[in-house]
């Protein structure tokens, strides 16, 4: 299992955890089916903060247009799961910008 910057595992679970604390919703309402917007009473505000979050947390960028393709919270695991591979691939001189 990957770890994020912060140290913490880059696992569905901990993503999930993220979701629930910004949402102020149970965690067990954070499945992967699950529409941010329509089933979690997401707003656009909760979505910033979720990227930003997320961003912080798992140390990766997840640009504009990306984070406006996301609906359901299955979507965000595999973009998350997709950039943070991307980033344990790439020499570490080149994520030290």
């Amino acid at each position: 299992m990957s770890q994020a910057a912060s140290g913490l595992p880059t696992s569905p679970a901990a993503l999930r955890s993220v979701m629930a604390e910004v949402m102020a919703v149970s965690p067990e309402k954070v499945i992967a089916s699950a529409a941010l917007v329509a089933d979690l009473g997401a707003t656009s505000l909760d979505l910033a903060e979720i990227v930003m979050a997320i961003e912080d947390q798992f140390g990766i960028k997840i640009s504009d247009d990306r984070a406006a393709s996301v609906v359901t919270v299955g979507n965000l695991e595999t973009l998350v799961s997709q950039l943070t591979q991307r980033r344990d691939s790439l020499p570490e001189s080149a994520t030290r910008r």
